[in-house]
């Protein structure tokens, strides 16, 4: 598999209030097909809700057939009480076979985000 990692825009603006969106990208590149889930947890300045309450996300794509590349989505938000800096968002990607409960490979990618 091969994971990329994206955020638009590149950075959190406080005085805005809104999200960035961290888009994760996923490429099949195995002669077989596969499913993937993808998990993201946030630093505790960040959120996944606008609320600042939950901090761990995870989303199942479809099958992917060799060749074939998905983009899950998440949004991420300052809390109210974060002060500028950079954070880590971790995001975890799991290749499963067959069911999602057969995970027979993890990837790992911690990204920072940058607030002002």
């Amino acid at each position: 598999m091969i994971v990329t990692v994206r955020k638009v825009p590149f950075r959190l603006l406080l005085r805005d209030r809104r999200p960035i969106v961290l888009e994760v990208n996923i490429k099949n590149n195995t002669p077989r097909e596969k499913k993937y889930v993808v998990s993201v947890e946030t630093d505790n300045n960040l959120s996944l809700k606008p609320s600042g309450l939950a901090r761990y996300e995870s989303k199942k794509t479809q099958t992917l057939y060799p060749g074939e590349n998905s983009t899950v989505s998440f949004k991420i938000y300052a809390r109210a009480t974060t002060t500028p800096g950079e954070y880590p968002v971790k995001v975890i990607v799991d290749e499963c076979v067959d069911s999602y409960d057969h995970v027979v490979n993890s990837k790992e990618i911690v990204v920072r985000v940058p607030v002002v």
